[in-house]
């Protein structure tokens, strides 16, 4: 780590990496709850004879993860060319802007499809839909922030802002 590298070992990193854990975590009770009471609460009539619905939450959940590897990508790009035109002490403040803002997209992408996912095993009780529910929930836990992943993220800022650095290092 260069010395005016931004690290996760700041009050604010640690403050930050709380904060996005406490979003992240009601999102993930929000899906589990929801799970619960569509497990549990009855059918209202029988299930269509084709899951349509099944199907759009399918869709929807491969659109959920493309859509947020993508849109992550370009809010990085744009936040650690903002990051390296700024002096070091204003650096990390503004990397853990990006950092908030990227983590709860990134988190409500999956968290909408996991909804749509369980609106369609309510309707339908396929399993499909529950499996669907099931993977966009673990993905959403396993992308639980920590001040490892953060400082991940921040050594990447470091190097886009640095690449001079990187370059003279790879041999």
């Amino acid at each position: 780590m260069s010395e005016t590298e931004p690290s996760a070992e700041s009050s604010d990193a640690k403050q930050c990496v709380f904060q996005m854990q406490i979003v992240v975590g009601a999102l993930c009770s929000g899906v589990f709850t929801f799970f619960i009471v569509s497990t549990f609460m009855p059918a209202a009539k029988p299930p269509m004879p084709t899951p349509v619905l099944t199907f759009v939450a399918l869709g929807l959940a491969v659109m959920a993860f493309v859509t947020r590897a993508v849109l992550t990508s370009i809010l990085d790009k744009a936040a650690f060319k903002r990051a390296a035109q700024l002096p070091a002490e204003q650096r990390l403040g503004q990397l853990l802007v990006a950092y908030r803002t990227r983590t709860i997209l990134g988190a409500a992408m999956l968290e909408g499809a996991a909804f749509f996912s369980l609106i369609a095993w309510m309707l339908e009780r396929q399993s499909y839909s529950i499996l669907t529910a099931g993977v966009l929930l673990s993905a959403l836990i396993a992308g639980m922030p920590t001040r490892a992943k953060l400082n991940t993220w921040l050594a990447a800022a470091d190097r886009a802002a640095n690449p001079a650095a990187e370059k003279a290092v790879n041999w």
